[in-house]
């Protein structure tokens, strides 16, 4: 959805897209989420009074919150943890989020991101703040496209049964060509590639995958 909206702002008028079952249990919906190393105290001071945090006992009781719906975000770390007591809906959690992007920015703190299935990694020093919002449902993420909306950048996170990757379409065509011409032009770069499939759990261009990939390799 932000590559789309990415692409509306360059002026293409085409995107590639892979098209699947997005209700299908083969598509696993997760989160991505934000952590602070080391944030100052004033940053912390105005991230809990923005979100009414409040304290909890630790870190794990404070996730089950989350979890069981009580709360509905999280500030976690080893050392401290609190919770919301806010009655947002999902929607409204996810704006507060991108609000604490833009507070990063005004504090100059450094913004981290990681799985939600990697969260307890990181509590291994009372430095690591990790933001704990509430879980996704794909109704959510289908609410905000029918709004033409999107959530603030890396809050989805989707694992697909298999990803095409490296097509590597010109953009000057999805910005000033034809339909036409751009599936003949899609047509010609796969008839020209080689297709490597790679296994789950690999790095690819700086970012690592947990699903299969098949990469388009151009053949010389």
């Amino acid at each position: 959805m932000h590559r789309r909206a990415a692409l509306e702002a360059l002026g293409a008028k085409y995107c590639l897209c892979a098209e699947y079952d997005y209700l299908s249990s083969s598509i696993i919906l997760e989160r991505w989420l934000r952590y602070f190393i080391a944030p100052n105290d004033e940053f912390l001071a105005e991230l809990i009074s923005s979100l009414r945090l409040r304290e909890c006992k630790n870190f794990e009781e404070a996730v089950k919150e989350v979890d069981r719906g009580d709360s509905r975000i999280a500030l976690l770390s080893a050392g401290r943890s609190l919770v919301s007591d806010r009655n947002w809906n999902v929607l409204q959690v996810y704006d507060a989020v991108g609000k604490i992007d833009l507070l990063c920015k005004k504090y100059r703190i450094e913004l981290e991101f990681t799985p939600e299935s990697f969260k307890f990694e990181l509590f291994t020093s009372e430095s690591v703040y990790l933001l704990y919002p509430e879980k996704l449902a794909k109704e959510n993420v289908l609410e905000i496209a029918r709004e033409s909306k999107v959530f603030p950048c890396k809050t989805t996170r989707h694992i697909v049964p298999i990803r095409p990757m490296g097509l590597y379409f010109p953009l000057d065509l999805l910005r000033e060509s034809s339909k036409e011409k751009c599936s003949k032009e899609l047509e010609r770069i796969v008839n020209s590639s080689k297709i490597e499939l790679e296994d789950r759990e690999i790095w690819y261009e700086g970012r690592r995958y947990s699903e299969p990939l098949a990469i388009f390799r151009r053949e010389k």
